[in-house]
């Protein structure tokens, strides 16, 4: 099953440095007309490794603006070349890039009366030889975006990154709170599920009020960090 997606060219109109190992960019699509998108969207990028052309997908941040699309890029060394396709872009540079979009194949599959199966990181996961008759949803959201860095760090990292990645990064920056929780596998999103935690650490006493969208109604809400241990 595939769902089609709208390509459009934009431009980049400007990066800017949030942290150390953070950049945001800043890009307007052609013909744009500033329209609000819904709570957790997403573009595709299309980028050029190795020579080839692949797609990366990252979580739009801020509010809807007249001035163009924003996402916030993490400079990751040892990744597959997206993040250092991004960074060598300057202002200027012309893209090719999606509609923003929010959970689209969830409401496709909900309007159908269609089994759905969000996957994560697939960690822990095993599949019946006979497979799975349904919608499978691969969540890979990509963005790390430093909102605050005084006494306390708030960071607003995308559900599709690796937790432990996240935690690297963590512990390179001098935060408190996630520093135990290392080597444990699957991504950021699935942690408030699990409450992982070891080692006397658990994920409820950092996180903060993650966005949890319905998949029936398609309201989304924000649960306490008490109710983590609900859902767990």
């Amino acid at each position: 099953m595939r769902f089609i997606e709208t390509w459009i060219p934009a431009t980049l109109v400007s990066t800017r440095d949030l942290a150390p190992g953070i950049r945001e960019f800043l890009i307007l699509p052609d013909r744009f007309d500033g329209a609000a998108y819904p709570v957790g969207s997403h573009i595709n990028v299309s980028v050029t490794i190795d020579g080839l052309p692949e797609t990366r997908s990252y979580s739009l941040v801020g509010e809807a603006s007249s001035q163009g699309l924003r996402i916030a890029v993490r400079r990751a060394e040892d990744s597959r070349g997206g993040s250092r396709y991004m960074w060598q872009l300057a202002p200027g540079a012309r893209l090719d890039i999606t509609q923003p979009s929010s959970l689209l194949a969830v409401d496709w599959a909900r309007d159908r009366s269609l089994p759905l199966f969000i996957l994560g990181g697939g960690s822990n996961l095993l599949i019946s030889d006979d497979g799975f008759d349904g919608v499978v949803v691969h969540v890979d959201l990509r963005g790390v975006t430093v909102q605050a860095e005084d006494e306390y760090a708030m960071v607003r990292v995308a559900a599709g990154e690796v937790w432990d990645d996240f935690v690297a990064l963590a512990v390179s920056r001098g935060w408190a709170g996630v520093e135990c929780l290392s080597g444990i596998p699957g991504s950021v999103g699935a942690t408030p599920i699990q409450n992982v935690g070891a080692y006397g650490q658990e994920v409820s006493e950092t996180i903060g009020l993650p966005p949890l969208r319905a998949r029936m109604s398609g309201a989304v809400m924000r649960l306490i960090s008490s109710c983590t241990d609900t859902l767990a």
